[in-house]
């Protein structure tokens, strides 16, 4: 299935001035010991016609009664992360019809690096974005267009409110952080990666750098516990992700990581939050291989909770779902020809889980390997299949990040022709 969808394209002569660089993460180092560059798939969807309807003026900011990334089991009020929860778990709260969402596409005066929902006018019930730009600059978006300019880029962001912060700020809180790790929050408990180590070379997330270990904190009782991983293995990743494996029964969350080593590549691993280890998947196999974890959620055929990677996201880009089965992370279905990185990037955000097609059960969605479209992966009985996909106005160039207003999940995205796009249902302030 090809998605057709109707698009409106905003375009703003704004002009911005230049603003200084700030916030960066540490720089790239050495050559790539690595998988290869990703390569467009053998095939790609067709080009859908899109109509340019002309904006119409916005209406005048009136207090609103939707609501805004509501207090939910999945979102916390006023956050937007890169990664969209603060648990680390790439999982958006509500549902879109991806697949025959309107979309706006947005000019900007050049191609967009991070976005983040950004609250700051409580009165609205249109999606507001904070998007950094190559050239360091920052804008404000909505699906009227660009709203204006925000000084330099804060990367990589996060918003609270109407502000917008480093998304690295909290890593004070704990003792020899990996310098861009992110902060993971799961009710009391706090995680991040600490340890930097150089000793597995891969390369893959732009220097030699790793973490060597897992730090959790808990806030009520002070209580601190470092797992600390065996040479040669590595965390091979920027972030924690604390999930809740067991569906809410003990209020309390598993910390999953990838761990990397030279002879057997990536694997995943789930540990309870005492710092045992609680399941493992299989490694790949072979050394300077490596798998980026994407999210958890009810992505089983009848909703059932599994954990959803990509294997080699820089080769064939496989999408593999796993459930806990005793000690095993146990591999239920797999489907190939995706991504969720580039080779080099700290960005490891190109992917979430969302109820893409009013199911009420979540769907991955993730560009395909040439990052021209992204598309739409559901679980079926007897494996994973693809719904459908959206084709881009140029390669993807940012994570793909999520907001939610009044139970609908909108999309935000950069490509490298300059745009951003916003898929949903757009209701006021634009042409029907």
């Amino acid at each position: 299935m090809r998605a057709r969808f109707a698009a409106i394209t905003v375009v703003t002569g704004l002009l911005l001035a230049s603003c200084a660089d700030t916030n960066q993460p540490h720089q790239a180092g050495p050559s790539v010991l690595a998988d290869s560059p990703v390569t467009a798939p053998p095939t790609s969807p067709t080009t859908p016609n899109p109509t340019t309807p002309t904006p119409t003026a916005p209406r005048a900011s009136e207090p609103s009664s939707c609501q805004r990334n509501a207090e939910t089991a999945l979102a916390t009020p006023e956050i937007g992360r890169t990664d969209v929860l603060v648990s680390g778990n790439r999982r958006a709260p509500g549902s879109i019809d991806l697949l025959s969402a309107p979309v706006v596409v947005i000019d900007l005066p050049t191609s967009a690096t991070w976005i983040v929902p950004h609250f700051d006018d409580p009165d609205s019930c249109q999606p507001r974005w904070y998007v950094t730009l190559d050239d360091d600059r920052s804008l404000g978006v909505d699906p009227t267009g660009i709203i204006g300019e925000t000084g330099a880029a804060i990367a990589p962001p996060e918003s609270i409110g109407g502000s917008v912060r480093s998304a690295l700020v909290d890593l004070k809180q704990f003792d020899n952080p990996l310098p861009d790790s992110r902060v993971a929050r799961f009710g009391p408990w706090r995680a991040a990666l600490v340890d930097p180590t150089d000793r597995y070379g891969h390369a893959v997330l732009g220097d030699r750098i790793e973490a060597g270990a897992v730090e959790i904190v808990n806030d009520t009782t002070g209580e601190q516990t470092r797992i600390v991983i065996e040479a040669p293995t590595v965390i091979e990743g920027i972030s924690p992700m604390l999930i809740d494996v067991d569906g809410g029964n003990d209020a309390t969350p598993e910390l999953l990581v990838t761990l990397s080593n030279d002879d057997v590549g990536a694997w995943l691993a789930l540990y309870d939050i005492d710092g045992s280890l609680r399941a493992e998947s299989p490694p790949i196999g072979q050394g300077f291989r490596w798998r980026n974890q994407l999210g958890a959620g009810s992505t089983g055929p009848a909703g059932e909770f599994e954990i959803v990677d990509v294997r080699t996201p820089h080769l064939d880009g496989t999408v593999e779902f796993f459930r806990v089965v005793g000690d095993r992370l146990q591999r239920t279905a797999s489907i190939t020809g995706y991504t969720n990185h580039t080779l080099g990037s700290r960005n490891l955000d190109l992917g979430i889980l969302v109820d893409a097609d009013g199911d009420k059960v979540d769907e991955v969605v993730l560009p395909t390997r040439d990052l021209r479209s992204i598309a739409v992966i559901d679980r079926v009985a007897d494996g994973a299949v693809e719904l459908g996909r959206v084709e881009l106005d140029g390669a993807l160039t940012t994570n793909i990040a999520s907001q939610w207003i009044d139970g609908q999940a909108w999309l935000a995205l950069g490509v490298s022709s300059g745009r951003v796009m916003i898929f949903g249902t757009h209701t006021t302030g634009l042409a029907d």
